[in-house]
């Protein structure tokens, strides 16, 4: 036995993801791109770069995950925007110098 249900609009949210559905791939291909990691700015430091250069395969890294401009040495770059990694990797940053 079937029920008749009316027909629901769930609105723009459904109908996007219904687009988006369509267009992202079901399956793993080897065909697909790899994206590359974002180049981070060369001014951009931690503690890990002095701590872990130079580690032999198999050891662990280290390193608290502070990380600050060399140009100002703060939390802060030349453009008064906050470093972090997620920031420092923005090319449209007038302060950005790609590795």
């Amino acid at each position: 036995m079937r029920l008749n249900a009316p027909q629901r609009d769930f609105g723009a949210a459904s109908r996007t993801l219904l687009i988006f559905a369509s267009i992202v791939p079901t399956a793993m291909s080897d065909e697909l791109p790899i994206a590359d990691p974002p180049s981070r700015c060369r001014h951009l430091q931690s503690k890990g770069m002095y701590i872990n250069y130079n580690l032999d395969p198999g050891d662990s890294i280290a390193g608290d995950g502070y990380v600050w401009c060399a140009m100002t040495q703060g939390k802060f770059g030349p453009d008064s925007g906050l470093c972090n990694q997620e920031e420092c990797v923005r090319t449209d940053r007038a302060c950005y110098i790609a590795d």
